[in-house]
This record gives C-alpha cells, structure tokens and sequence, in this order.
C-alpha cells in the first residue's frame, strides 16, 4: 500500500471544548496531508465548530459538556459506520503536530494501537504533568504487562480491529487508560510513535491532580471487575 493511500484509508477525529483559538491550525494541517478530518464540538461555547467547519472538518456536536470519553465515543461510533481502515485520535490544543501523521501509519502496519510518545524529550512537559504522567505509566505498564512511555498521550492510532472491539465506558481523561488496559487484555498489538513535546499557554483543559484521582478511581474499579 502507497502512502497516498494509507493516508486515504484513515480519517482524523479531535475532540474539542472551546479550542476556537487554536484549532484551525490544527485541522489544516492534516488536511494539507491529504486526511479527512472530524471534529467533535464538545458543547463549545465560542466559534470551534465554525472554525473547523472553516478549515474544511467534518463537524459531531454535543449539546453540552459531556468529556472526552465522551467525545471519543462519538467518534467511534461514527467510523463504524464507514470503510476506513485506521482512526487517530488528535488533541485541538496544538499540542500535537499533524506532521508525525505517516509515523503513526508506519507503525500501524504492525499494531492495532499506536501510541504517541512525548517522553524521548519530556523537558517542555510541566514538571506536575511529567510526574503524573510517569506514574499512570508505571502502574499501566504493569498492568498491561508491556513497557508504555507516555500512557496519557491523545495523539493515537486504532486499527478498525480495535476500533470495532473497544467500547469506553468512562466519560473524562481516564478514557486514555481504559483505551490502554482494554487493547492489552483482549490480546491487540500495541506500539508507539516517536512525537515532539509542546506545550504552550494557555494551558490544556487536563487538570493533572483531578484527573490523576479519577484514574485511581477507575483503577480501583477495574480490579473489582472480572478479567
């Protein structure tokens, strides 16, 4: 398979709450790859939907604030009912740069789930984030029994295997786990992909101490359910 048409078999999907500012950079620079892009307005307030819509996206709207589980979801469900063959996952803050797009379609050639990874230069991470960040990894990695770098990256790949097989049940951050323990139990591949680290003010809407109690939360919670 060319690249042109790996690139025409997966399709992009961004959740967004009130990234007006800086999503449109974002969505065009996948389209200018050749990727169909979809965004899910999240319950926005300000003009993210007219913004991608702008830039040529593919617009999901949520009346309200519903998370990014949430949202995850939604996209989801709405690949399922197409032919392409991957769906990946991107962050509307800027935060990752779509021209590591045809890293993640190399990797898939061999995975089901293809994870960024930030940690080969994690200097321009805020050190609270870094520090959450390596501690969800450590405690996933063991429980998925492989090495994962950067457990919370957004920037991912599914293969429609995958996609077609994970139905997330949690509606916040913590979906990035479950996504994670979910691949690992039921026997998909997993790889990762090398991606730059930015970060930029103002800052993401992940809120390192909340979200890291919500994923002990749902740890808990998994080790209550049967394997």
């Amino acid at each position: 398979m060319t690249e042109q048409t790996a690139r025409g078999n997966a399709v992009v999907a961004i959740p967004a709450h009130n990234e007006a500012v800086r999503l449109g950079l974002v969505v065009r620079g996948c389209r200018a790859l050749g990727f169909p892009v979809w965004v899910v307005d999240d319950g926005s307030t300000d003009a993210t939907a007219e913004t991608a819509q702008r830039e040529g996206a593919e617009i999901f709207r949520h009346p309200t604030n519903l998370g990014k589980g949430a949202a995850i979801r939604t996209a989801l469900a709405q690949f399922r009912g197409t032919t392409f063959a991957h769906l990946i996952f991107m962050d509307a803050d800027g935060q990752h740069d779509p021209a590591h797009l045809p890293v993640f379609l190399q990797a898939a050639e061999s995975a089901d789930l293809v994870l960024g990874n930030r940690m080969s230069h994690p200097a321009a991470m805020p050190c609270l984030r870094r520090a959450t960040n390596r501690l969800m990894s450590w405690i996933l990695s063991r429980i998925c029994g492989i090495g994962i770098p950067d457990s919370q990256c957004g920037f991912r790949l599914l293969s429609r295997r995958f996609a077609e097989a994970f139905h997330p049940t949690t509606s916040h951050f913590e979906v990035e786990s479950e996504m994670l323990v979910e691949a690992a139990r039921r026997g998909f591949r997993i790889a990762t992909a090398p991606i730059a680290t930015i970060y930029e003010k103002p800052s993401s809407h992940i809120r390192p101490l909340t979200d890291t109690l919500r994923f002990l939360r749902w740890l808990l919670k998994i080790y209550l359910l049967p394997r």
